[in-house]
């Protein structure tokens, strides 16, 4: 069995080039990889159920669409022959990345910067 790798993604851009970097590390080590985006919180958000429906409906519609691209994500590297799978996380960014590596026991964790 390989190790198990993190990649925590933002889906900007950049994080296609972080997925090609996974592929590569992936397929050298046999891994297991999860891809992660955390969507985190928007403090004008807190307490939505007293907001109109158009807030929520955005809101939710932003979380969908943050979902589909993390599976894209996650379908490239299944196209490519790896284990892989997807997780939307909302949480604060930093904390949450450290937490799921913790849960999943990584072995390696990859994160991309566009800066």
């Amino acid at each position: 069995m390989g190790i198990k790798i993190l990649v925590a993604i933002d889906l900007s851009p950049a994080s296609a080039r972080v997925i090609q970097v996974s592929e590569r590390i992936g397929n050298a080590m046999s891994a297991e990889l999860r891809v992660l985006h955390v969507a985190e919180a928007d403090p004008s958000f807190v307490g939505y159920d007293a907001g109109p429906d158009v807030v929520r409906d955005q809101v939710a519609k932003e979380f969908r669409d943050e979902h589909r691209g993390v599976q894209a994500h996650a379908d490239t590297l299944r196209q490519a022959g790896l284990e892989a799978n997807a997780l939307l996380v909302q949480g604060p960014i930093v904390e949450t990345i450290l937490a799921e590596a913790k849960k999943m026991q990584a072995d390696l964790l990859i994160v991309g910067s566009h800066g």
